[in-house]
């Protein structure tokens, strides 16, 4: 499939048949997708996102699964209720603007069997090998980010209020000691098979100040970067 530009759309639906999809070389402006769900059962990544920019646009209940983005643009997005990307790979994905909503990256879901589930996150480890940056979030404002299921060290940040944390830091540490903010996300890396992770203080949620407090009280630590 290949277009160029969609603009002031209410409803955009992207319906492309076949394991194998490709969306590439793609505007998108002021558009709004509705309870989509892009993606397959499929374990090798060969449904991929290239050389698309999206502004403006809406996302309403949205479920991304399995999908490798490349060289994304993506600004001021609106997320009403969630934007979930299940087992998928990001490289050179750039996220700017004011972020409302709740934006997840997490592991493959429930709905792939076991083995299928172990060749995706074997597919996902081999990706990111290749992956010199994956995100770049240091222009974004988020009300609710979880990027559980993302090589922290591959991602762009604004150290002073997105926190890298690494793996190596929990060995022999009490996660009791810590406040409830900061005892999520280091339960989140202990889970991740990735050596990092982000972990966000989100500047447009009521619950900021509690966050930063958790993750600023790590980094005086040195458990968080």
């Amino acid at each position: 499939m290949h277009a160029t530009q969609w603009s002031r759309q209410e409803f955009v639906e992207l319906k492309v048949d076949g394991p194998g999809m490709v969306v590439e070389d793609l505007h998108l402006d002021r558009c709004s997708f509705v309870m989509c769900d892009l993606g397959a059962d499929d374990s090798a990544l060969r449904r991929v996102v290239r050389n698309v920019t999206v502004s403006r646009c809406v996302f309403n209940g949205c479920d991304v699964k399995g999908v490798y983005f490349d060289e994304v643009t993506v600004s001021n997005l609106k997320i009403r209720g969630w934007g979930r990307l299940f087992g998928c790979v990001l490289r050179h994905v750039t996220l700017s603007g004011q972020v409302p909503g709740t934006l997840s990256v997490f592991p493959p879901g429930g709905w792939w069997d076991a083995e299928c589930r172990a060749r995706l996150d074997e597919a996902i480890a081999d990706a990111y090998q290749e992956v010199d940056w994956a995100l770049d979030i240091s222009g974004a404002e988020f009300l609710d980010v979880d990027l559980r299921h993302l090589p922290g060290h591959l991602v762009r940040r604004d150290p002073e209020t997105q926190f890298l944390l690494r793996k190596e830091t929990l060995d022999g540490l009490d996660l009791g000691h810590f406040g409830p903010h900061a005892r999520g996300f280091l339960a989140a890396l202990a889970d991740s098979p990735f050596d990092s992770m982000v972990a966000v203080a989100p500047k447009r949620s009521a619950w900021y100040p509690n966050i930063f407090e958790d993750l600023e009280e790590l980094r005086k630590l040195g458990l968080a970067e």
